[in-house]
Parts: structure tokens; sequence; C-alpha cells
């Protein structure tokens, strides 16, 4: 009986290993394959962004300035990658990230075109892929999960078919549902940078055509065609606006001026602001505070921005209300809800809503950043906000707010 026992254990053991390192090197490819599609968005990335240079300028004098903070390693990591090197067309480096001698320009060397001629070149620094953490951890969870329940089978534990075979269908669901999330997450993050290109470029050619029909003519601009360029400024100024206030919070830097207010008078002085564009929608717009008081000690500005993105949001869902409510949460916090009666948010939406960057619907224009700044400016006060829906009945959304905090 030892013998066999001895037997059972060494192929259980072999088995588990074998397992192990399939799957070991099936997570690790799947790194591998990862990393190189970052590094082929990063070359999109540039040949996007330095095209759009040259088309503005016509030259690459103001290169340098404008990458400058690509030498720093804390913006490059938070920025595109790896360091860069630019060429003009006579072979002349104009800008080198280069940060140490680690760093070699790698053999592919991606020209830049400008109406059909080549104004320059560029390459991105080859780098090392991350250490496959992932697919360490799978293989040693498989080791110990498939050991443990070996270990339970020698000791002769007897265990339902019928319920085994249900924790297997248990764990085969909860692994598809992850891997639709990761694939959902990988097609977001694969169409950032178009997006991001596609919405600084078309402001851009409106203001360049504009300005050489006037230069050409040689005449100023009429009033119109100013708004029009300022209109085109303003959007592109909260495009990065947006994006860098995002950046700020996640890598924790977004600086916070607090003061005592009334969330209240925050809440119904925003409502004012916004009443017109409700009208135009035929919308009721409605304040409810349910606090004996509603102050907080935040940062006005922010906190006001979070109220603003919610409404916009509401107002842009919303089918005849939206209500608004301040009211008490546990004693030491605040809690805002913005409700409207919108269409609603389907199910299998509402993990993602607060993504950077994911819309669910791609059509409805906007890049995805309004909640996601949400999300970053509510947990930088050490809040958190939530979100519920009913299909067809509308969404609500919540932000608990802590009511003192230095």
């Amino acid at each position: 009986m030892g013998s066999r026992r001895v037997r059972l254990w060494a192929a259980a053991v072999l088995f588990l290993l074998g397992g192990s390192a399939w799957l070991y090197g099936y997570a690790h490819q799947l790194d591998q394959r990862a990393h190189a599609q970052r590094q082929a968005e990063t070359i999109r990335y540039w040949d996007a962004l330095l095209a759009a240079h040259y088309e503005v300028y016509g030259a690459w004098d103001k290169l340098e300035p404008l990458l400058e903070r690509h030498r720093e390693p804390r913006a490059r990591a938070e920025g595109p990658g790896a360091p860069l090197w630019v060429r003009d067309a006579d072979g002349r480096i104009v800008f080198d990230a280069a940060i140490s001698g680690s760093e070699t320009l790698p053999a592919r060397i991606t020209p830049i075109l400008h109406e059909g001629r080549i104004v320059g070149n560029f390459a991105v620094a080859d780098t090392e892929p991350p250490a496959s953490m992932r697919a360490i951890l799978f293989a040693v969870a498989y080791f110990l999960i498939g050991a443990a329940l070996l270990y339970g089978l020698l000791r002769g534990v007897r265990r339902n078919d019928g319920a085994l075979q249900a924790a297997l269908r248990d764990k085969e669901a909860a692994l598809e549902g992850a891997r639709l999330r990761i694939g959902k997450l990988e097609r977001v993050r694969s169409t950032m940078v178009a997006d991001v290109a596609h919405e600084l470029r078309n402001p851009l050619s409106t203001i360049r055509a504009m300005s050489e029909h006037a230069l050409a003519r040689n005449q100023e601009m009429a009033g119109e065609r100013v708004a029009v360029l300022h209109g085109e400024i303003v959007r592109m100024s909260k495009l990065v606006n947006d994006l860098n206030q995002l950046a700020l919070a996640e890598s924790g830097h977004l600086q916070l001026n607090k003061s005592w207010f009334s969330l209240a008078e925050l809440l119904q002085s925003t409502m004012d602001t916004l009443q017109p564009a409700a009208e135009e929608r035929h919308l009721d717009l409605g304040l409810q505070v349910a606090s004996a008081s509603s102050r907080v000690y935040a940062d006005r500005m922010r906190i006001q921005q979070v109220v603003i993105n919610l409404l916009a949001n509401a107002l842009h869902h919303s089918r005849s209300r939206i209500q608004a409510t301040v009211r008490d949460g546990d004693g030491a916090t605040l809690w805002i809800e913005i409700a409207d009666d919108g269409v609603g948010i389907e199910e299998e939406e509402l993990p993602y809503v607060f993504d950077r960057f994911y819309r669910s619907n791609p059509g409805s224009g906007g890049l995805g950043l309004g909640l996601a700044i949400v999300k970053e400016f509510v947990q930088a006060h050490g809040g958190r906000v939530e979100v519920h829906s009913r299909w067809e009945e509308g969404t609500t959304f919540t932000v608990c707010l802590p009511a003192m905090q230095d």
C-alpha cells in the first residue's frame, strides 16, 4: 500500500510539474505578444505625432523644446514608452531622448512622410520585455492548487461528482469572464493612440486651413472665423488638460487646495449654470438636501469638476428629469447622488464605465475621460464613487466624500 501511494504521489507530482511548465510557457507567450503589441503602438503613436508636427511647422527646429520632457525617466514612464531618436532628411539627429548607455538604436528605422516625400525618420529604443510574473504566479498557483486537490484525493476524501462538476463550470465561467475583460481592455488600449491623434488632428487641420487662407489673401480674419478658431483651440486645450489632470491623479501627484465649503451650495450653483442646457433638452433639474450640514473640507475646484462631469453625463442620457441629492453617510462622510431616468447602462458595461478611454458607444463622441476623471478626483480625496443602473429605468452615480479630512 505504501509503495502504491509513493507511485501515485510521484505520478501526481510529475503531472503537476508538466502542467505548471505548460501553463508558464503559455502565459509567458501571451506576455511576449502583449509586449510586442505595445512596442508597435508606441511606433504608431510617434509616427502620427511627428508627421503632424512637421505638417504644422514645416521643420524640426521646434521639436526639441516640445519633447524635452521625454528625457525625464518619470515622464517617460507615464508617457508613450521607450526613448526616442529623431533624424531629419539629411540624417542629422534633431532629438535624442537616450538616458543611459544601455539604450541602443534598433535596426528598424521608420520614415516620416509629408506630401509623399521623406522629411525625416525616427526610431524607438528596443526595450527588454518585462519579467513574466503573471506566468510564474499562474504556474505556482496551478501547482499548489493541484497538489492540494491530489493530497485530498490520496487521503481518501470522497467528493460528490455533481458538486465537483458545478465547481469546475463556475471556474470556467470566471475564467471566461476574465478573458473577455482582458480582451476588451486590450481593444480599448489599442485604439487609445488613434483616438487621441484623431481628436488633436481635426482642430489642428481646421486652424491650419483657416490661417493659410487668411495669409494667402493677405487679409484679417472675420470675427466669426476667429470664433471658430477659438472654439477649436478651447476644445484642444480641454483634451490636453483632461489628459494631464488624469495623469497627475493616477500618479498621485495631483495637488489639492482644500478649504471648507458647502456641497449643497456647490451643487445648486453648478445646476444653475447648466439650467439653459437642461431647458434646451426639456429636462427638469432637482436638488434635495437631506443633511444637517453639507460642509466638507476638500478642493472645491476638483469637486466641482466631479459634479459637472456627472451632471453633463446625466444631461446626455436623461429623458425627462435629473435628481441631485446630498445626504449624510455614516457620520463622517457625505454622499452626493446624481440620478437620471435614461435608458440605463447594460449590466455587462457597468464594470468598465470608470475605465480610462472606455466608451460603451464609440460613436457618441468624446474620449471616455469624464468618468475616469471623476473616479481619480474622488479617490484623491479619500472617497469613492459607485454606479447603479437598471435597464430602461435610469442610472445613479453616488460619490462618498469624507466630511472632515486634513
